[in-house]
């Protein structure tokens, strides 16, 4: 009996010391947060930073955790969760080729033909060549099909799906005319993005030369300001917004290069996307009568078509399981643009981005997140207005690990010295191959968010926000890099 009290009496002192022990010294997690936050490059700096243990809910690390910033690209993070929870991984968009009126015995349309866009994000795009094939071949084949020999009417491209305006208002004006900045059509078409091909002088300060643009696009006009440098890298930038055929060209490229290619967002991608079609069917013979426009330009000249439409056939988008992966594994702005306004379709019958961000902040709401300090301006984090917290975000990335959702969601995002955007993160370390994470990078920005997977063999929600940083945006990624990999030792 007494050996009995003795162990334990000994057993409740060794917890009691392990305890003790435990909170005199501190996780490598803090110490590191410690150092972090007292570097004389984040003198001027706002973080935000939480990490929780996602299978209890527990708080691992913590700074500032409900400090309001701007997320960049961490934000698409966000839209994918919401739109796999809304939409569920195996849905798939749908554009299709549609008439009104009659098809009469000699093979005459009497009426319109319609590209009705269904917001596909990815038709016609290089990360989905396969999937498409030739489709606008395919299109003109169908209607060719149905003997279809005169259109005796228009083409029409309907884009209504996602109303104007087309680009959030918090965008700035460098961005939107270059294809970062592409803007999210009803009907969108090879990623809205066209490439301008350069010639440049053999010294800096050289005039160059537009050789090419790829796809043409009827009627553009560049103004070229652009430079010859002894910089080797792309400087030039592209201004001009949505419906515009202009475009001023200013900035830099490496001097002596022939076909240097810069990207830009296409102004009309529906009115494109008709014209293509109008190039195909001619091609075959059938003869258009009327002009190539967009839903549009026909409510600007209140002349909108409601007569029935009969469907010839359809073009189905990879499914949405795919569709997020290819956004958070390269960070594509355009692919998030769609699914924000997708959001604001399901749940309040309109595809502009306003609704789409209230459907995300309410979505959130709904399932116990707290939204207050919850700001959002788009789907993809390019606006400067957008505004989140740590915590909030480990809310976010906690739900989804437990989520049916769960296994797409978390293998969409980038791995640590491995894949897309967190190819170079860490590279080498004992961290390769452990975090799965969103990354986002603009101006004085750097964040991170994502799973950690501990030494300890728990998995870790976490993420890491900076604003206004006094150092190089790589400088920032590596005192980030230090920060996690002490976080995957606690």
């Amino acid at each position: 009996m007494r050996q009995l009290i003795f162990l334990i009496f000994s057993l409740i002192i060794n917890i009691i010391v392990s305890q003790t022990v435990s909170n005199i010294i501190p996780k490598p997690i803090d110490t590191q947060i410690a150092i972090f936050e007292k570097d004389s490059d984040l003198k001027n700096a706002s973080i935000s930073f939480l990490a929780i243990d996602v299978s209890d809910g527990t708080t691992v690390s913590e700074l500032n955790p409900d400090m309001s910033l701007i997320p960049a690209s961490v934000q698409k993070a966000v839209t994918t969760a919401t739109i796999l929870e809304l939409f569920g991984s195996g849905h798939r968009f749908v554009t299709k080729i549609e008439y009104n009126g009659e098809i009469d015995s000699n093979g005459v349309l009497n009426g319109d033909l319609y590209i009705t866009g269904g917001g596909d994000p990815a038709l016609g795009s290089r990360f989905y060549k396969d999937h498409y094939g030739n489709f606008i071949s395919a299109w003109a084949d169908s209607v060719e099909k149905i003997g279809i020999k005169t259109i005796n009417g228009r083409i029409i491209a309907d884009e209504s799906i996602f109303p104007v305006p087309v680009v959030p208002g918090s965008w700035t004006w460098s961005d939107i005319g270059n294809y970062f900045g592409a803007y999210a059509s009803g009907l969108t078409i090879f990623d809205n993005t066209y490439e301008l091909s350069f010639s440049s002088g053999l010294k800096n300060g050289d005039s160059t030369r537009i050789d090419s643009i790829i796809p043409k696009i009827p009627n553009m006009v560049f103004l070229n300001k652009v430079k010859s440098s002894d910089n080797n890298s792309d400087n030039a930038y592209i201004y001009g917004g949505p419906y515009s055929d202009f475009r001023i060209i200013h900035g830099t490229i490496p001097k002596g290069k022939k076909d240097f290619r810069i990207k830009g967002s296409i102004p009309n991608p529906a009115l494109l996307a008709a014209e293509f079609l109008k190039e195909k069917l001619i091609a075959k013979s059938i003869n258009i009568v009327g002009e190539t426009t967009t839903s549009l330009m026909l409510e600007l000249d209140n002349n909108i078509d409601t007569l029935p439409r009969k469907t010839i056939t359809q073009t189905l988008s990879p499914t949405l399981a795919s569709l997020v992966n290819q956004t958070n594994m390269v960070s594509y702005n355009l692919f998030a643009e769609h699914f924000v306004k997708h959001l604001g379709v399901k749940r309040y019958s309109c595809g502009d981005t306003y609704s789409g961000t209230m459907a995300v902040e309410n979505f959130w709401a709904s399932k116990g997140i707290d939204t207050k300090g919850m700001y959002i301006n788009d789907g993809c984090g390019l606006s400067r207005m957008n505004v989140i917290t740590a915590r909030q975000i480990c809310g976010i990335l906690s739900y989804m690990y437990k989520s049916k959702n769960k296994k797409v969601y978390f293998e969409s995002l980038p791995v640590s010295g491995k894949s897309g955007t967190m190819s170079s993160f860490a590279r080498g370390t004992s961290t390769d191959g452990k975090i799965h994470a969103k990354t986002g990078t603009i101006s004085r920005v750097r964040s991170f968010a994502g799973y950690i997977e501990a030494n300890n063999g728990k998995v870790y929600s976490f993420s890491i926000i900076v604003n206004n940083f006094n150092c190089s945006s790589n400088k920032m990624k590596k005192k980030i890099e230090t920060v996690l990999t002490a976080l995957m030792k606690s």
